[in-house]
């Protein structure tokens, strides 16, 4: 039995180990609650409360690297470790778009918050960005609660307007003996977040990203593509191909998909290598509508009706259809169509819509692009002026099996019912081709039927040389001047 004396020491030290973190997530709470109300009551902002911001009540950047700085010099001589987590909050802008400014702080507020909760009192948590949160973890930092920590962080939550609210989450840790500083540790984090960003798609639970080599060499090589991208632009080395659109009955070419590639280094680079850095420098709508021009020269040449893609990027900005029609000029509409990706998120599907039936009134036709691979797929049959759906090529590699052939079957009676034309993609095997044949599809695209090229095809040959390698030579159709620019 323990002595009375023994029992209350040991009860005074649990009272003490519960209410101490908790009296300072309240202190840190009535700080926040503070400078929040010190900022709305209309007082001009002194320099100590311009280091606080004023919607989440959290200090800023300035004061985090001070505080930062502290507690690596603190780490260096205890030799204990020092951990730095950033996250990054998503749809924050569709909110501002649907709830207003005020529904866009909310949801700040709201994260604000949820951060503070989640990463304990012993945290320093800063708002670095307009949707960007920072958080310093001094030791005692196992790996395995960064790990519990950092999945939390992008685990999805409920938002105050009832909308999943999800974080990318990066995270840099120094450990005794390395020779980074307090400013390289919290771009390191940074680092690590910008590649979260990258790798993840929309709608996925979130995987953190720890800083490491890998990370920098990754960083190192991907901006080097970006400068390279951006002078391909400047000078005129992204070029449109043309890959044809074949009857499945005749093989006659009923049509081309005009297809941006990248001469870099002798050969011509997809943009599965080098969009997303395209999307990331604001460079999608120059090649895009480069694109379109350089279609518009063809299917004047040809004869031929052209598919041109397009980002949702562009058809949700205001100016698209003013775009649109500069790039291609008068008249010829109802040779264009405008194929959206399936597999991209369409944020403001309104805006989409109000902007393609203008476009669809004057004979454009609009095109579903790798239906089935990606977001809202039947409440966009339902709501864009859709003319066109596109198999994607992964249901058409499997058309040839049972499960396979179903599926497809299901996609084109679907089409059928809405009254859409169908199209599809990625046909390599002429026991492919005739699987679509028999279903009753009427045009497909693929290696098979035509590689993309700057020649137009007059009729598909069934038996091309598949594995024939890139062309050493600079081909394609140059985008025009002002695209290039």
């Amino acid at each position: 039995m323990l002595s009375g004396d023994v029992m209350v020491a040991a009860l005074a030290l649990i009272v003490l180990a519960v209410l101490v973190p908790g009296l300072a997530l309240v202190a840190l709470l009535r700080e926040r609650q503070h400078h929040r109300r010190a900022a709305g009551v209309g007082v001009s902002p002194s320099p100590a409360a311009a280091t606080w911001d004023a919607l989440t009540g959290l200090p800023r950047r300035g004061p985090l690297e001070v505080r930062l700085e502290q507690a690596h010099a603190r780490a260096r001589t205890t030799l204990g470790r020092l951990a730095v987590v950033v996250c990054d909050v998503e749809r924050v802008h569709e909110v501002n778009r649907r709830h207003g400014r005020a529904g866009g702080d909310r949801l700040l507020r709201f994260v604000a918050d949820h951060v503070v909760a989640l990463a304990g009192p012993h945290a320093y948590v800063a708002r670095t960005g307009g949707d960007q949160f920072t958080i310093v973890l001094e030791e005692p930092v196992t790996d395995a609660d960064l790990l519990v920590l950092t999945r939390r962080l992008g685990a999805a939550a409920v938002g105050p307007h009832g909308e999943r609210v999800r974080c990318c989450v990066g995270a840099a840790v120094w450990t005794p003996g390395q020779p980074t500083d307090a400013t390289q540790l919290l771009a390191d984090a940074e680092l690590a977040l910008g590649q979260a960003r990258r790798t993840r798609r929309p709608g996925e639970r979130a995987q953190a990203t720890f800083y490491d080599a890998t990370t920098r060499d990754r960083v190192d090589r991907r901006e080097r593509l970006r400068r390279d991208l951006v002078d391909a632009v400047a000078h005129g080395d992204i070029v449109a191909v043309f890959q044809p659109v074949t009857d499945t009955t005749t093989l006659d070419v009923v049509g081309l998909e005009a297809l941006a590639r990248w001469h870099r280094s002798g050969r011509l680079v997809e943009p599965a290598e080098w969009w997303d850095v395209a999307d990331e420098e604001g460079l999608v709508a120059l090649i895009g509508f480069g694109v379109l021009r350089a279609a518009r020269g063809v299917t004047e040449r040809s004869g031929l009706p052209v598919a041109v893609n397009v980002a949702p990027s562009q058809v949700e900005h205001p100016g698209f259809v003013a775009a649109v029609e500069e790039a291609w000029g008068e008249g010829l509409w109802d040779r264009l169509t405008l194929e959206i990706t399936e597999s991209e998120a369409l944020g403001d599907l309104t805006a989409a819509e109000r902007a393609l039936s203008v476009l669809a009134a004057r004979g454009v036709r609009i095109a579903i692009d790798d239906f089935g691979t990606g977001f809202n797929s039947l409440a966009r049959l339902g709501t864009l002026p859709l003319h066109v759906l596109k198999v994607d090529r992964a249901f058409v590699q499997r058309v040839v099996t049972t499960e396979g052939a179903a599926v497809v079957q299901a996609i084109v009676s679907l089409a059928r019912a809405h009254r859409l034309d169908v199209v599809a993609e990625g046909v390599e095997e002429p026991e492919q081709l005739a699987a679509l044949s028999a279903m009753g599809v009427p045009t497909v695209q693929g290696f098979l039927l035509g590689r993309p090229s700057p020649r137009l095809p007059r009729r598909a040959h069934v038996a091309p040389a598949v594995g024939a390698g890139p062309p050493r030579r600079r081909t394609g159709v140059p985008l025009s001047p002002a695209a290039s620019a």
